[in-house]
């Protein structure tokens, strides 16, 4: 390879197998991205679920059978009162999506709505509380269209 080939290879060589390294890194193999964040705000009593949902699903109720892409943070260290509780969400397809979670405080796997809205630790990122009803869809939605990371949700 002449002086020139390894110019190139220093420069524009190298530069080409980084972004190919940074694409392969945040794109994952079967399809989707990954999203990383955290919640906070959890007590030191009931396990904290956790879903990412289209707009089909969001209407669905928030207890675990309808956890379709999701999971559970479980709550056994009176440590993690208040501690921020992460997680990781593998081959998520691009699309528009609303991460909503809860802790299970009672242990029934569902969130118990009571005449004033929510009995126990709730919240979504991109937080939405409107006075006297459930947050919309839209008001909670985010477009996932590369890896997400920093993401927060608060149980309050």
């Amino acid at each position: 390879m002449g002086q020139r080939g390894v110019e190139m290879y220093k420069t524009g060589g190298f530069v080409a197998i980084m972004l190919v390294m940074a694409a392969s890194l945040s794109w994952s193999g079967s399809g989707g991205f990954t999203l990383e964040g955290e919640i906070r705000g959890a007590g030191d009593k009931g396990d904290v679920f956790y879903r990412l949902v289209d707009r089909g699903a969001f209407e669905e109720p928030a207890d675990t059978g309808h956890f379709r892409m999701g999971g559970v943070i479980p709550i056994g260290n009176p440590d993690h009162a208040g501690a921020s509780l992460t997680f990781v969400l593998k081959d998520v397809p691009p699309g528009r999506y609303a991460l909503q979670s809860f802790q299970d405080i009672n242990g029934n796997k569902k969130l118990d709505i009571g005449m004033f809205g929510p009995k126990e630790p709730w919240g979504n990122y991109r937080p939405s509380r409107p006075s006297f009803r459930a947050p919309a869809f839209d008001e909670c939605a985010f477009d996932v269209n590369g890896p997400l990371n920093g993401i927060v949700v608060q149980l309050e």
